[in-house]
């Protein structure tokens, strides 16, 4: 005999009970069936991200200048002097994270601040050239590298 079971749903209890009864005089059997569904936790169907700005800035210099970061990505940004502001925006998950800058001949790093919705954010080592940051939920976190070309 084919039984078929129209639902059974993973978020309830179910109780379930077969009848086959006898075909010509025989004994019936039945069949119990329980189903007790487990308890799961909600699943998140996002990943909580915040905004990260890279910024990059220059006092003097000419033309075009390419300063290259390695960490949490590596990347690039080309900042014309004339200028002197360039800036690279990433959405990026929940977490702290590290970014350093390569050294650039003719270039010295002044300074590194990160902000968080206009608050202080990371520590900043200017002999590494690096910051540490982290980025919460729906804020936007902004690190300036500052470059100085005498």
């Amino acid at each position: 005999t084919n039984i078929g079971l129209t639902e059974i749903r993973t978020d309830t209890y179910h109780h379930v009970s077969v009848y086959n009864p006898p075909l010509g005089g025989g004994i019936s059997q039945s069949l119990n069936l329980t189903v007790n569904a487990p308890t799961m936790p909600p699943v998140s169907t996002t990943t909580p991200r915040g905004t990260f700005n890279l910024r990059k800035q220059t006092t003097g210099g000419t033309g075009d200048v390419t300063f290259n970061f390695t960490g949490v990505f590596s990347d690039s940004i080309t900042v014309n002097t004339a200028i002197g502001t360039g800036v690279n925006t990433y959405n990026l998950n929940v977490g702290t994270y590290t970014i350093a800058e390569a050294s650039k001949p003719g270039w010295s790093l002044s300074s590194i601040v990160c902000t968080s919705n206009g608050m202080p954010n990371g520590t900043a080592n200017l002999a590494n050239r690096s910051t540490t940051f982290t980025i919460t939920a729906n804020t936007t976190t902004t690190c300036t590298f500052r470059n100085t070309n005498p």
